[in-house]
């Protein structure tokens, strides 16, 4: 494509237009009515005005087709949109839950106070049958909070949600 937006008209078509221009001409001056030449002259100008017109229309839309104009003013800005879902994290590999086994202790403590009140503080802490009172039901109670607390853990640590959203998901709420 030119830099020069304006079409380049070669010698060739120079010549051709004025060939066909003297061609009209030399028939026209055949012509001995006064009334049918100035017609046949008018004619004849509109049909060369409107080639020339649809030679030129061609050619700038070759050139120009896949130019660009110049940039317009920036417009009105426009109503905010709708807010997104919160806490789905794309940029980082963490995504701020940085201490997952904290955040699920605490909050096992609170979802299973009924729980570790029934087998106490030191059969949720360390589950064995000796801090379980030798009580096997309450061994098995402890081990598989425990054992529900590590699954927590590994979401929490694989999760793109925030704290606040991950919890609602790894605690939902009982059923009474």
């Amino acid at each position: 494509m030119t830099t020069d937006s304006k079409p380049n008209i070669t010698i060739t078509q120079i010549i051709l237009f004025l060939f066909v221009f003297t061609l009209f001409v030399i028939v026209g001056i055949s012509i001995g009515d006064k009334n049918l030449k100035i017609s046949y002259f008018l004619v004849v100008s509109l049909i060369l005005f409107t080639l020339f017109n649809c030679y030129l229309t061609i050619s700038y839309y070759k050139d120009l087709r896949n130019v660009g104009g110049k940039q317009g003013e920036r417009g009105l800005k426009g109503e905010q949109g709708f807010k997104g879902d919160s806490g789905v994290c794309t940029f980082s590999d963490k995504c701020g839950i940085n201490n997952c086994d904290d955040e699920v202790m605490k909050e096992s403590r609170v979802y299973y106070k009924d729980e570790i009140d029934k087998i106490g503080e030191d059969c949720y802490e360390t589950p064995n049958l000796k801090n379980c009172n030798n009580n096997e039901n309450l061994l098995k109670t402890s081990k598989d909070i425990k054992n529900l607390n590590k699954i927590r853990i590994t979401k929490c640590k694989n999760s793109k949600l925030n704290w606040e959203d991950l919890k609602d998901k790894l605690f939902p709420p009982l059923v009474e």
